[in-house]
């Protein structure tokens, strides 16, 4: 049996208070709701696995999704979700409603640079299994969710809201999420960052990096063809910090990705250097 749920996606501020929105910018918006969606139940379904696309079959998809017609006084679009029966089986009819929600909200707020946590036991195994995800997936839910900002690119005022029926606003995007899901990468790399790995995950080659000059840790992956050489030397910095978290220091060489108001949002780790 199908499990169904609906969500609301209300556009406020700008020219939505007019109950109007640019067309080109609405179906940008709706678009990138669609693939972040995707991706999220792809990774309840996959067992945490992050994928952009289902690896099932296109007549037994798991997760249909579909749009009603906007509620009547506001620009609020109402989604429905459906869970085919696979799915639920998987998951749990009794539990999936909670799983769902649980999950978009971890995920959706981590990918925007807010400080998040699961709540149900299914999705705490996920990350159990994974504790490198929120990093993964910040970074793979990127594109999607700056395509779900489009509207606010020329209303900075606006704000959109992921609605819960019969709860309320589960999450709230503005101007400040716009700039950091909309973040630019330096084209010449920086040498001479110097810290400890903090997280990592030899498979993905997601992880966190702590440096010492920003006094805080910094979500990293790693560039393409990166030597065996410098992986050892993550994997040890790893291994030693976890054991006092003064040691294991390198210095790296990185390509900086940066928020539009500056502020340092991830590395892309091109040479390691032990100290």
């Amino acid at each position: 049996m199908a499990y169904k749920l609906k969500l609301f996606i209300k556009y406020s501020g700008g020219i939505a208070n007019e109950n109007i929105l640019s067309l080109h910018e609405l179906s940008q918006s709706l678009n990138g709701l669609s693939r972040a969606l995707s991706i999220t139940n792809n990774i309840l379904i996959e067992n945490g696995r992050i994928t952009k696309r289902n690896s099932w079959k296109k007549r037994d998809t798991p997760v249909r999704y579909y749009v009603s017609p906007s509620k009547t006084g506001s620009f609020i679009e109402i989604i429905s979700i459906v869970f085919e029966e696979p799915a639920v089986r998987m998951i749990g009819s009794s539990v999936i409603g909670a799983v769902f929600w649980d999950m978009l909200k971890f995920t959706w707020k981590s990918a925007v640079g807010i400080n998040s946590s699961v709540e149900t036991p299914y999705s705490k195994n996920i990350i159990d299994r994974n504790p490198e995800l929120p990093e993964e997936v910040s970074k793979v839910l990127e594109s999607p969710l700056a395509d779900l900002h489009r509207p606010i690119q020329s209303n900075h005022d606006m704000k959109i809201e992921v609605v819960r029926p019969r709860v309320g606003t589960l999450l709230k995007y503005d101007k400040g999420t716009f700039d950091y899901v909309n973040a630019t990468s330096a084209s010449i790399s920086t040498p001479g960052i110097v810290g400890n790995i903090t997280k990592y995950n030899n498979l993905t080659g997601y992880g966190r990096f702590y440096s010492d000059e920003l006094g805080r840790t910094v979500p990293f992956n790693l560039a393409k063809g990166l030597g065996y050489q410098d992986i050892k030397l993550l994997s040890q910095s790893l291994h030693e910090s976890n054991q006092d978290v003064l040691a294991g220091k390198v210095r790296i060489v990185a390509k900086i990705t940066k928020t539009n108001n500056g502020n340092i949002k991830r590395y892309k780790i091109e040479g390691v250097e032990g100290l």
